[in-house]
């Protein structure tokens, strides 16, 4: 066989070699950069690598606001005030993430707990938060008593009361737990773990009910629904300072069961190119959103409305006058509540505007609410699960809470258990920890955690997945020094590893729906 050598070959028959050659590796890069034919990528991040400018075209994008890092440090990605958002470029859906973070802190003993947290849905604002250290519960590992659990849940007593996790469930889900008295609820706290324990049912009169206090952006509640037909009716505003239009959900949960949905569209992209005035309703009326359902039993349920900052609750109508929010109420406008009510111990206020600031009264402490932007921790010495009131003198000023709170005493109710947050104090008459948490490694001078995120509901905008570390308790007002920045947690890498179905999987799944379809 004549073979034709490379050096007899015509220029124009070189140049169709070279540039099928270059195609051809074109379309490698792509089929492993966009298509991930093996359902697996991962990418690293460092800050010496941001610094270079090929490196910063990578994956993490936008760490922000940018007064809330030591841009003076050029070696390592160093948190000063908490929290701060970044992004993640993914080039395609995958199914779950695991993200590595290896980190070092000088926090203080105010900043006990660092999270990591993906953002779900549309909405800024709903991050699922996972733990990266709780110091809290490595100092409770160490002095009270560790019940061995099958699940890999850490379970600790106080006191030694069980040697078996058989017998310390059957009791908790019994309300007998052994040096608690009244419900387990009462002398139990959780962190990152989802209790299937059904709450008691209501021993008060459930009446319709009606909220007339205005509400900015997205809101949770708890509601408790006579047996048979229920409804919730949403008067909604748009204020017209973002541009784009405004979408809302609400979305009806029994359980972990989604039991009845519904989104209300407002298209108009007018904006009125003004700041938000909490003195008088800005925008257009964006109309009703109307949810309905039959329960089978007088139960509790929980509501999701998701929606912007550019929108504005101004009235709730239920079948139902027993509602307490889920850790965050944001009144505006008019004043038609004089007080709140709640029983957690520690709670903050914060307002963006001015004409909001005035004095704030917590159990019986009156505090003056003096600067715009800034966290202000409110705390009752009253450690007890008794009803507390918080007065404001002026509306606009975002609450947060670890907990539930009331626009009404009367209709109060308390069904989430308790949460162990950074004010934890084991003389609350907490005898027992229930948690899903694995304790960092150490890898010399600093540390390791690792932390998984189902990627299933998570917001994805433009490729990119929206995460955010949360160190609560953590501010710039601890780091006013003038010399050097002496609080702070201090990033070395940042790994991530997506994961989903591989391109086989990939075809299977779209043949399996053209079939279906067809």
């Amino acid at each position: 066989m004549n073979t034709i050598k490379l050096n007899q070959w015509s220029f124009k028959l070189k140049l169709r070699l070279i540039f099928g050659v270059v195609l051809f590796c074109v379309f490698i890069l792509f089929l492993f950069a966009k298509i991930v034919p093996g359902g697996k990528i991962s990418y690293s991040f460092s800050q010496h690598r941001l610094n270079n400018f090929f490196a910063a075209r990578g994956a993490f994008r936008d760490f922000r606001p940018g007064l809330r890092m030591d841009l003076n440090d050029k070696n390592f990605l160093k948190v000063i005030s908490d929290p701060l958002y970044f992004r993640i470029f993914s080039p395609r859906n995958f199914n779950k993430a695991r993200i590595t973070l290896k980190y070092d802190d000088k926090l203080s003993d105010e900043s006990p707990i660092i999270e990591m947290g993906l953002l779900k849905g549309t909405h800024d604002g709903n991050y699922e938060l996972k733990p990266v250290e709780n110091k809290i519960i490595d100092s409770l590992s160490s002095s009270w008593n560790k019940l061995e659990s099958d699940a890999g849940f850490l379970i600790l007593q106080k006191e030694k009361n069980y040697d078996n996790e058989n017998n310390f469930w059957q009791d908790f889900n019994d309300d007998r737990l052994l040096n608690c008295s009244g419900e387990s609820f009462g002398c139990t706290t959780f962190y990152n773990y989802i209790l299937s324990k059904k709450y008691s049912s209501l021993e008060s009169i459930i009446n319709p009910g009606e909220i007339n206090q205005a509400l900015r952006g997205s809101h949770q509640f708890f509601v408790y629904f006579k047996e048979g037909e229920w409804f919730l009716d949403f008067s909604l505003r748009n204020l017209g300072l973002e541009s784009g239009g405004e979408k809302v959900e609400v979305k009806v949960f029994s359980g972990q069961e989604l039991i009845a949905e519904k989104y209300l569209v407002d298209n108009d992209t007018i904006i009125s190119g003004e700041a938000f005035n909490n003195n008088e309703p800005q925008g257009e009326i964006m109309g009703k959103l109307e949810v309905q359902g039959k329960a089978s039993e007088e139960a509790l349920y929980r509501v999701e409305v998701k929606a912007s900052d550019d929108v504005v609750i101004e009235q709730i109508k239920s079948s139902s006058d027993h509602i307490v929010f889920i850790n965050k109420l944001w009144p505006v406008y008019e004043k038609n509540v004089s007080s709140f009510f709640t029983t957690v111990n520690n709670l903050s206020v914060k307002t963006f505007e001015t004409e909001s600031l005035g004095e704030v009264n917590f159990a019986n402490n009156i505090t003056n609410l003096d600067k715009t932007y800034y966290n202000l921790e409110l705390q009752s010495n009253d450690y007890s699960r008794e009803v507390k009131g918080l007065e404001l003198e002026k509306t606009g000023i975002l609450i947060e809470l670890n907990g539930v709170i009331a626009l009404a005493e009367k209709n109060y109710f308390n069904p989430v258990p308790n949460k162990l947050d950074r004010f934890f104090s084991s003389n609350k008459g907490i005898s027992y920890l229930i948690a899903d948490y694995d304790v960092p490694q150490e890898d010399g001078d600093f540390k390791v955690a690792t932390i998984d995120f189902d990627l299933s509901g998570a917001n994805i905008d433009n490729g990119f997945y929206s995460f955010v570390i949360s160190i609560p308790g953590l501010s710039q007002d601890s780091n006013d020094q003038t010399d050097e920045v002496k609080n702070y947690l201090k990033i070395k890498e940042i790994k991530i590893e997506f994961e989903g179905k591989n391109i086989f999987a990939k075809i299977k799944e779209k043949l399996n729906d053209w079939r279906r379809n067809k």
